[in-house]
C-alpha cells in the first residue's frame, strides 16, 4: 500500500510540473517514477514508460497540453 501512495504522489508531481510547463521536471520525476517501478518489479511498466519517455519531446508534450 505504502509503495503505491509512492507511486501516486510522483504521478501527481509529474502532472504539476507538466502543468506548469516545466519539462525538465517532468523527466525527473518520471525517471523518479520509472525507478520506483523498477523496484517493485513492473518490468513490463518501466519497459513501455521507458519506450515512450525516448521516443517523444517532454517539451512537445508540455506545449501541446498549454494549447488545449
Amino acid at each position: 500500500m505504502q509503495n503505491t501512495i509512492r507511486h501516486w504522489a510522483t504521478v501527481i508531481d509529474i502532472v504539476q510540473y507538466g502543468l506548469e510547463g516545466n519539462p525538465q521536471k517532468v523527466r525527473d520525476y518520471a525517471e523518479v517514477l520509472l525507478q520506483l517501478l523498477e523496484k517493485d518489479g513492473q518490468d513490463i511498466i518501466v519497459k513501455s514508460l521507458r519506450r515512450e519517455l525516448s521516443g517523444s519531446s517532454i517539451g512537445e508534450m508540455v506545449y501541446t497540453a498549454e494549447q488545449q
